[in-house]
């Protein structure tokens, strides 16, 4: 039992090394993309363009009708 333990706890660590591993070298080549879109004189608002939108009113969406309506006592309800 503390053979495969150990095992488990092994495969964890490896894992873990393995999405650090994968997650710095992600992070690098985002440094190296914003330093070369840097370079060349890109700012955020040139990259995004139409993408960022100001805030717009939103339409209230009216209230749909009754799906089912009884009468109860005579009085018509919903």
């Amino acid at each position: 039992m503390l053979l495969k333990l150990g095992a488990v706890i092994e495969e964890s660590r490896a894992d873990a090394e393995k999405e650090a591993a994968e997650r710095a070298a992600r992070e690098e080549k985002r440094q190296k993309l914003l330093q070369l879109i840097e370079k060349e004189g890109f700012t955020a608002e040139d990259l995004l363009g139409s993408a960022v939108t100001i805030n717009q009113k939103r339409r209230k969406k009216l209230a749909a009708p009754a799906k089912y309506e009884f009468v109860e006592n005579g009085e018509t309800k919903t």
